[in-house]
């Protein structure tokens, strides 16, 4: 299992994660959320499942 730790700083990035963490678990997802996921940790997992994979959106810009 992946342990995912992140940290918010604003309310909507906070909104955000608890929407992703929901969404997530709402999958039954395998991963096990030890602090809330930011968009950034997502983007990392993303990055991981798909590395030399350029052809793909990017989350943030």
């Amino acid at each position: 299992m992946l342990t995912t730790k992140g940290s918010c700083s604003s309310m909507d990035q906070l909104e955000n994660c608890a929407f992703i963490d929901t969404y997530l678990r709402n999958l039954g997802s395998h991963f096990k959320f030890a602090n809330v996921l930011c968009l950034s940790d997502l983007e990392s997992m993303v990055e991981m499942e798909n590395f030399g994979s350029d052809d793909r959106p990017k989350i943030n810009g």
